[in-house]
């Protein structure tokens, strides 16, 4: 699709990365889409770097986007041109009206996301299995 339309100088293939918090830094937004995930850690790797996001709807990362940390859009289990405008709709908006604070993002992901909170939230659901 990127040759057949010309794009190769716009979208980069970079293969497996190990600095992935590098490129987040340096990129503006991340796009997400897909029709069903488990919980993608691209999505808490994203907030925490401080980088927005512009998503379908997922109802397992619902609860992490917010009006702080990103867009999500509706897309009826359809990715078709309707979905690619949504997008190039929002991209134009977040750019033009810059909507989102990096600082307010990293500070929600260290807040939601981080190491410890995560390690807390295990730690309750072992505790709450071994009661039972």
């Amino acid at each position: 699709e990127i040759r057949k339309n010309n794009l190769g100088k716009q979208i980069l293939l970079l293969g497996e990365k190990n600095n992935i918090n590098e490129y987040m830094i340096a990129a503006d937004l991340l796009t997400f889409s897909s029709k069903s995930e488990g919980f993608p850690n691209v999505i808490s790797e994203s907030i925490m770097s401080g980088l927005p996001i512009l998503t379908t709807h997922l109802e397992v990362i619902k609860p992490f986007i917010t009006k702080t940390t990103g867009v999500m859009i509706e897309n009826n289990n359809q990715f078709d041109k309707i979905i690619i405008n949504k997008y190039a709709k929002t991209i134009q908006t977040i750019y033009t009206k810059n909507l989102f604070n990096r600082e307010l993002i990293r500070s929600y992901g260290l807040e939601h996301l981080s190491t410890k909170k995560i390690d807390e939230r295990i730690n309750k659901i072992y505790k709450d299995i071994n009661v039972k």
